[in-house]
């Protein structure tokens, strides 16, 4: 929030009689005095939103509390005036009729109330704006020494902090699950994924090699013998690539440097979910017929 004789602002703010050193409150009370004689030193504290449980909000939460700053001081000192922004996220958060920020409702209702008397305006930033470029050089000076605000986390961004924090300690267990299955699942899916999430049975056996096959089976003394009818290993990649007894089902084995990218497309289409399920139904009934002997 910037007001008129910006170069007056800067020089109070910056250097306010020869004080650069003094705290942020102690400039913007002497702010106050100098552009409005007329209001007592406790202005901050009528215009500070209420303070709520959380305490950490984001850019466009900072740039809403100036902005019902400026619109609480209009409508108590019956001024008009026109608030320049370079936050559109801010600005279509008072647009929305969706939101269920307590404090958002609360910026949304007090510019409503002011009516005709404040208007808000984007402006680009970045492009040499001297009072925007003074309204950020000031946002910067008070991320260090400005008044500290609590203004209530939205629940948007408490459920992002939950998910990245869930989403952390995942991709932390995926890497270190230690076994052979985890290899050979990190090796096609390397990094946590919720869009990759695997439903069917048979892809998860696939990614894991845990299922109807000879060699997984023979572990467990369920089989007599790893090998596969055919005379090889009966594990996963050899029924899915080279066992001449599902040839009609096989797709192209992947080179190991493409290994990630195949997978997503596998997952893609259909045609080869189908074959792969042909597969495993395959590998499910031999397994069944070995197993009687």
């Amino acid at each position: 929030m910037a007001f008129g004789k910006s170069k007056k602002v800067a020089e109070i703010l910056v250097k306010p009689n020869d004080k650069s050193d003094a705290p942020m409150r102690e400039k913007v009370e002497m702010l106050l005095e100098h552009f409005f004689p007329w209001s007592t030193s406790s202005l901050m504290e009528n215009y500070t939103p209420e303070p709520e449980h959380f305490q950490e909000y984001t850019e466009k939460e900072a740039v809403l509390a100036a902005i019902n700053f400026a619109v609480r001081w209009a409508q108590e000192n019956g001024f008009k005036i026109n608030i320049y922004t370079d936050s559109q996220s801010s600005i279509e958060a008072l647009r929305s009729t969706r939101s269920r920020s307590a404090f958002i409702i609360l910026a949304k209702k007090n510019l409503y109330l002011a009516g005709n008397s404040v208007e808000l305006t984007w402006v680009k930033a970045h492009v040499g704006d001297p009072d925007n470029e003074l309204a950020d050089h000031h946002a910067k000076l008070a991320t260090t020494d400005g008044e500290n605000m609590n203004v209530q986390t939205p629940l948007s961004c408490v459920k992002f902090k939950i998910t990245k924090n869930l989403m952390k300690d995942w991709q932390y267990n995926w890497e270190n699950y230690d076994s052979d299955s985890g290899k050979r699942s990190r090796s096609f899916m390397p990094c946590v994924n919720k869009k990759l999430l695997v439903h069917n049975k048979c892809l998860v056996y696939f990614l894991t090699g845990h299922g109807p096959f000879p060699c997984y089976l023979h572990r467990f003394k369920k089989l007599n013998s790893p090998l596969c009818p055919c005379g090889r290993p009966g594990d996963a990649d050899h029924y899915f690539f080279h066992c001449p007894l599902t040839k009609e089902h096989h797709l192209t084995e992947p080179a190991l440097n493409h290994l990630v990218e195949w997978f997503k497309n596998v997952l893609k289409n259909r045609e080869c979910i189908l074959r792969l399920e042909m597969i495993f139904r395959f590998c499910e009934e031999m397994c069944n017929r070995l197993n009687q002997y």
